[in-house]
């Protein structure tokens, strides 16, 4: 895969990681995931299309899986590959990792209609929120209420454009 690389660009570690562990469960969940996921990830701008190309949203989502699985953030570069290239995850495992996922997605797709007009599309930053919403639907916080969640929306965007000020200056 490597040697047939034809775009003449040097390869992410998603795509060598997807070229060496192909067979991986947890590897083939994050890609199914992907797909699924891709319009969102896309019209968001949480991936570029040549981000989207090159996998970086497969990356995103097997770092949010592997996040679930540790129960916390992850040291991104030592974590995946040990996941992925050790198989650690299988079964129900797998299963519940992804089901968790996909809810903690689901909810911030209802709670912040508008995520892409803050600052946190930006793939690393979209990580931290989204590791916050899982936290706080881990420890029972109720995340279904419309007029909080507005009320999240705005000052999600208030924080993104305060951000965005602090760092110009």
């Amino acid at each position: 895969f490597v040697r047939i690389n034809s775009t003449g660009k040097r390869l992410t570690g998603q795509e060598k990681r997807h070229a060496k562990y192909f067979s991986s469960p947890f590897l083939k969940c994050a890609g199914r995931l992907g797909e699924k996921h891709s319009k969102f990830f896309l019209e968001n701008r949480i991936v570029t299309r040549g981000q989207y190309a090159r996998m970086k949203h497969i990356e995103l989502i097997g770092e949010l899986m592997a996040s679930i699985y540790s129960k916390g953030i992850i040291n991104k570069k030592t974590a995946l590959d040990n996941i992925i290239g050790g198989q650690t995850i299988e079964g129900k495992t797998l299963v519940n990792c992804r089901n968790q996922f996909e809810y903690a997605l689901n909810l911030i797709k209802k709670m912040f209609p508008e995520l892409r007009s803050t600052r946190f599309v930006n793939s690393s930053e979209f990580y931290s929120v989204f590791m916050l919403i899982w936290e706080m639907n881990k420890e029972k916080f109720i995340l279904s209420n419309s007029s909080r969640n507005n009320q999240a929306q705005t000052l999600l965007a208030w924080l993104s454009n305060g951000v965005d000020k602090v760092r110009s200056q």
